[in-house]
């Protein structure tokens, strides 16, 4: 077990850099969205002479999508419940391979059955949340294309 804790550690320490690396980028791409349409409209603006002539611009269907904020991507509830579910399935599957694997090896029982239990329920917690997923989707009318609120 004590041969464990490093292992752990550094598993760990890489999943949050990921996910904090992750973040930063959506949050840089999200940024510059932002950044490239205040470009854009205040170049239209400049453009567009008399003040006539902007407000009806912006009285059109293309002015009012101008001045409307970045679309916001979309969630996509396939994606989302498919993804949980194959994380599912894999620590599910990982975590009774541990489990299966502990008296293989009677030195390290004890760290395959920590692990087999860890993998084993986040597993199914992740197939809980997946299932979860889709059944709110759904209730919603995100998936099947069902107003919200009919069941």
């Amino acid at each position: 077990m004590d041969d464990l804790a490093p292992v752990l550690g550094i598993v760990g320490f890489m999943l949050v850099l990921a996910w904090t690396l992750r973040a930063l980028f959506n949050t840089w791409r999200y940024n510059r969205l932002i950044r490239t349409q205040a470009e854009l409209q205040s170049r239209l603006l400049d453009k567009l002479g008399g003040s006539e002539e902007m407000v009806r611009y912006l009285e059109s269907g293309a002015g009012r999508q101008l001045l409307e904020a970045p679309p916001v991507e979309r969630a996509r509830p396939y994606a989302r419940v498919l993804a949980s579910l194959q994380v599912g399935t894999i620590l599910t599957l990982a975590g009774i391979a541990f489990i299966v694997l502990r008296g293989q090896l009677p030195r390290d029982e004890e760290g395959f059955v920590v692990l087999g239990i860890l993998g084993l329920a986040l597993g199914v917690g992740f197939l809980i949340s997946g299932a979860l997923a889709y059944f709110l989707s759904r209730s919603w009318g995100l998936i099947d294309g069902r107003e919200g609120g009919e069941s």
